[in-house]
C-alpha cells in the first residue's frame, strides 16, 4: 500500500501528526518517546519505519520449499524443523519432560544446566530491587511480516515471521543507549492443568501459560552466534492467567494449532504483527540475567518479563494440550521448574 493511500485512511489530525513527526530529527523522536508521548508510542513502528537505523543483520532465514507449498492454503505438511524451514533450534533437541529425561536429569547430560545462573526463577516482589528506569523502546512491532509460519517442533509450538525488508524486522532496546535486540521467534510453555504451566512464578504462584519472544543482539548478527555470548539473547516473557474470555491476540495461533497437531508439522498463517501477540510495555516489568530454559541451558539470556499477566481461556489452553510431541503423545507439560537465584538480583521496573 502506498504512503499516500495509508495517509488517506487516517483521520486528518493524525495525518498532520504523522507528517510532522516524519520530518522531525531522530533525536527529537527519541526525546518524545522518552517523555512518553502516547500517539508516538502507540504507532512508533509505523511512523518511523523510514527513519529506522539500518539493520546490518544476517539475511532472513527462508522457510524452505515446503513452506512455499503451504502458502495460501493453510494445510500442514510434515517437515524437519531445521532442514526444511531454515529455523534454527535454540539448543539440543534430545531432551524431554518425563521422569527419565526431564528437567531433574538435564544436568547429568548437559553440564550447563547445573550452572548458577539458570532460568526460570521465582519473581519475588518482596526482595526484588525497584528502579524507575530504563524505559524500553520498541521498533517495528506493529509492522506485519510478509509471512508467518506456525511450527510444532515436538517440544513446543513456535511462531516465526519473515519480513521482505530487513529494516522492518522488529527490535527493541533499553533507553538511552542499551544494545539493540532483534526479534527471532515466539514460543510457549504450558502444563497439564490450569494450576501449572508457566516457567517463571510470581511470589510462588504459577500460571497456566507462558509466552517467550526470543531476540538476539543485533551486533552479533544471528541467533546462532548470540547463543553463547553473555547477554547475547533477550527473551521477553509474558504470563497468562485463566479467563472466561478468549484472548483475541492469541486467536490466530490457537485456532491454527490443530493444523500442526503432529510433531514436526508446520502451517502458513495469514500475516499479523508481532504486537498482536506481544503487547508493548515499558512501565512495569521484571528483569534479570539467566539462561535458556531448555538444554543446553546457555547462560546468555537477558530476561524481561511483563509484570501484568494477560488472559487466556480454558478452550484456548485445551488447544495447546492437544499438540503431540515427538513420542506421539500429547504435550501436557513442557515447562522447567524455577531454579535457585543464587547471587543474582531480580529488578522490578516501575514508572
Amino acid at each position: 500500500m502506498s504512503p499516500a493511500l495509508r495517509a488517506r485512511q487516517r483521520p486528518p489530525r493524525w495525518r498532520a501528526i504523522r507528517w510532522a513527526l516524519a520530518a522531525a530529527p531522530p533525536l527529537l523522536l527519541l526525546l518524545l518517546l522518552l517523555l512518553g508521548y502516547s500517539p508516538l508510542a502507540a504507532h512508533a513502528a509505523e511512523i518511523v519505519h523510514h527513519e529506522s537505523p539500518a539493520m546490518d543483520i544476517a539475511p532472513e532465514r527462508p522457510f524452505g520449499d515446503d513452506a512455499d507449498r503451504l502458502r495460501g492454503n493453510g494445510a500442514a505438511l510434515p517437515i524437519d524443523s531445521r532442514e526444511d524451514t531454515g529455523v534454527v533450534a535454540l539448543g539440543d533437541t534430545h531432551y524431554g519432560y518425563e521422569k527419565e529425561n526431564g528437567p531433574q536429569r538435564w544436568r547429568e547430560i548437559f553440564e550447563r544446566c547445573g550452572g548458577r545462573r539458570q532460568s526460570p526463577v521465582d519473581l519475588d516482589t518482596s526482595t526484588a530491587h525497584t528502579l524507575h528506569r530504563p524505559h524500553i523502546l520498541w521498533w517495528n512491532y506493529f509492522l506485519k511480516p510478509e509471512s508467518v509460519l506456525l511450527l510444532n517442533d515436538g517440544h513446543t509450538v513456535k511462531v516465526h515471521g519473515k519480513w521482505a525488508d530487513e529494516k522492518a524486522v522488529p527490535f527493541h532496546w533499553a533507553a538511552p543507549d542499551g544494545p539493540h535486540y532483534v526479534f527471532d521467534h515466539i514460543h510457549f510453555h504450558w502444563g497439564s492443568s490450569d494450576r501449572e504451566g508457566s516457567e517463571h512464578t510470581v511470589n510462588g504462584r504459577a500460571f497456566p501459560l507462558e509466552m517467550h519472544a526470543v531476540h538476539f543482539r543485533k551486533d552479533l548478527l544471528s541467533l546462532e552466534k548470540a547463543l553463547k555470548e553473555p547477554s547475547g539473547l533477550r527473551v521477553v516473557g509474558v504470563l497468562f492467567h485463566l479467563s472466561e474470555h478468549n484472548n483475541t491476540g492469541l486467536a490466530p495461533v490457537t485456532e491454527a494449532l490443530r493444523e500442526v497437531r503432529e510433531a514436526h508439522h508446520a502451517a502458513q498463517l495469514p500475516p499479523f504483527a508481532v504486537a498482536a501477540l506481544l503487547p508493548i510495555f515499558d512501565k512495569q516489568y521484571f528483569t534479570y540475567n539467566g539462561s535458556l530454559t531448555t538444554p543446553p541451558c546457555f547462560e546468555s539470556v537477558s530476561w524481561v518479563l511483563r509484570k501484568e499477566p494477560m488472559h487466556v481461556s480454558a478452550a484456548q489452553m485445551d488447544e495447546f494440550r492437544q499438540l503431540l510431541g515427538e513420542n506421539g503423545k500429547p504435550i501436557m507439560k513442557n515447562y522447567r521448574p524455577p531454579q535457585p537465584l543464587n547471587d543474582r538480583e531480580i529488578v522490578q521496573i516501575r514508572r
